[in-house]
């Protein structure tokens, strides 16, 4: 499986640090028909020059040994960028979250809250999904806004870069080098399953990792 993103790539939204395919996982750990799935959200692009990203998602049921056809989460089709995802699995309901920055609402038309300036597609909110897993990935409801007001990578003090929303927002991201390339990660399947945590601590790494596999 193959991302269209590659590293530090420039977006308007995010011009000075860059974009990746920021993966992050997620196992299920509830009681439900799908304990021990392991969910995959990360970015994805037409091409490596395309500014017009979505957030995908894919599963496993068998530990990374095998992956699912990607999941559009994000259901507009502005062809405005999306990325940061971050994905969380409800420990009880087994319930799937999904969270990152989108510009959909960026037309740059500051006058009538199409963003903060006069330009198209460099502000970004925080947007989210929620789904409940079936057989074949997961059932998401409509996309709806977690944080309205928009920001943008000029809004952060210095060239610190935005940082990726979690379940809940979290702290922007410090600046880094912006590094322009074309390189994809690849998902390859393990030589071994990928053990499911079994601590609480682990439990907690795992809803909140951003590791590529």
């Amino acid at each position: 499986m193959l991302s269209q993103v590659g590293t530090g790539e420039s977006v308007p939204a995010s011009s000075t640090v860059g974009i990746d395919p920021s993966p992050s996982v997620a196992y299920d750990l509830s009681a439900d028909a799908f304990t021990g799935r392991l969910y995959l959200a990360y970015v994805d692009a037409p091409n490596p020059n395309s500014t017009a990203t979505d957030i995908l998602l894919r599963i496993s049921n068998d530990s990374g040994m095998t992956w699912s056809d990607p999941i559009t989460v994000n259901d507009d089709s502005s062809g405005n960028t999306h990325f940061a995802p971050h994905v969380a699995v409800d420990p009880v309901t087994g319930a799937v979250a999904v969270t990152w920055y989108d510009a959909r609402n960026d037309n740059g038309l500051k006058q009538t809250g199409g963003g903060t300036d006069a330009i198209a597609n460099n502000d970004v909110q925080v947007f989210g999904a929620v789904g409940i897993p079936v057989p074949g990935g997961v059932s998401f409801s409509s996309n709806f806004i977690v944080q309205p007001a928009f920001s943008n990578a000029d809004d952060v003090i210095s060239s610190a870069g935005l940082g990726a929303p979690p379940a809940s927002l979290q702290e922007l991201g410090t600046a880094t080098s912006s590094v322009s390339t074309t390189a994809s990660f690849i998902l390859r399947g393990p030589t071994t399953p990928i053990a499911p945590p079994t601590t609480a601590t682990d439990r907690w790494r795992s809803r909140t990792s951003m590791s590529a596999m």
